[in-house]
């Protein structure tokens, strides 16, 4: 990897990252720094997660809680699913919009996908990743994905090898060791493309 293969914290708007975790610990130790420079640069941060895993991560770990909120993925899944990626860009404009008509400088969004696909369609999931690094594109908009390893290790209920396949095709920044890595997998599914 080159030097200019490393991103950190501080500048990830337009990026859709992924991060494997093996379990909270894991998750935690990450998570603060990331959460905590979008907090220092006036960023509206989303979760759409577990509501036990925003209870440990959150609540009983981060101030500024009022910057924080629990927010479904529903709207962008259903903008994706009716409008495709047009529908998809317009719906992460308005609500980066809305996030700097109340003073924030924009969005860095976490996902949890195996909550997401355990409440909702995976496939409608997993059709909405394909899309979703473009439409993020020139946005004041990231969201990471947060993939729970353990799953994929242990029972593979939300977690399978297809959904690993996609998530390493679609992401172009893998969270590792407190920065952004590019992800070399995804430069190379998108010249197949």
């Amino acid at each position: 990897m080159k030097f200019n293969d490393f991103k950190d914290f501080e500048d990830v708007f337009g990026l859709h990252p992924v991060f494997y975790y093996y379990g909270f610990e894991h998750l935690l130790v990450n998570m603060i720094p990331y959460i905590k420079q979008g907090l220092e640069n006036d960023e509206l941060i989303y979760f759409s997660c577990a509501d036990d895993l925003y209870q440990r991560l959150v609540i009983e770990n981060l101030d500024f809680r009022e910057s924080i909120e629990l927010k479904s993925i529903i709207e962008l899944l259903a903008s994706h699913k009716f409008g495709e990626k047009k529908g998809l860009a317009e719906k992460i404009e308005n609500l980066v919009a809305a996030a700097q008509a109340r003073g924030y400088s924009g969005i860095r969004w976490v996902c949890q996908p195996g909550y997401v696909m355990q409440t909702n369609s995976k496939e409608d999931f997993l059709k909405l990743e394909e899309n979703l690094s473009s439409a993020l594109k020139d946005t004041k908009l990231s969201l990471l994905c947060i993939y729970e390893f353990e799953d994929y290790l242990e029972e593979k209920e939300y977690i399978d090898q297809k959904v690993i396949n996609k998530s390493l095709a679609t992401h172009e920044y893998l969270l590792n060791q407190f920065s952004l890595k590019k992800n070399d997998l995804y430069s190379e599914c998108q010249q197949e493309i």
